[in-house]
């Protein structure tokens, strides 16, 4: 495309990005990303999709985490709810900046999201959350 002179968006550089999903090279799916800014064109949320699939031995460990001791104590018992609701309106909803609230055991499945993003667990559709914006070029 860029030989033939022809400006890639957002949508094209997120469907190559998931053939190299597919093709198991996440650290191309993340070079695309990073190509996307010297098009002018700010990657979304669901840009990153792609270059996050994991592998079975890293979903083995993560769950192994989430399900370990360790886990249940994390997160803070007595939070201040009016810090969190004014980080919500601040950080334009989804984003509270008051770090990981709670605690306890967690409750790990598998499961996957139909085509309308409602999760086949729990059955609530799936919103996009709005992290810093500081954050989120720290990521990319």
């Amino acid at each position: 495309m860029v030989m033939d002179k022809v400006v890639p968006n957002e949508a094209t550089f997120t469907s190559v990005a998931r053939i190299a999903a597919v093709k198991e090279d996440p650290d191309m799916a993340f070079d695309l990303i990073k190509h996307m800014k010297g098009f002018g064109i700010v990657p979304k949320l669901r840009s990153y999709g792609p270059a996050l699939q994991v592998s079975e031995t890293t979903a083995g460990i993560i769950e192994g985490w989430f399900k370990c001791k360790t886990a249940a104590k994390v997160g803070e018992e007595n939070w201040d709810v009016r810090k969190v609701k004014e980080g919500v309106v601040k950080g334009g909803g989804g984003w509270h900046g008051q770090g990981w609230l709670g605690s306890g055991e967690w409750r790990v499945v598998r499961t996957h999201m139909d085509g309308a993003g409602i999760c086949q667990s729990c059955g609530e559709k799936l919103v996009s959350i709005d992290i810093d914006p500081k954050e989120t070029e720290n990521f990319a």
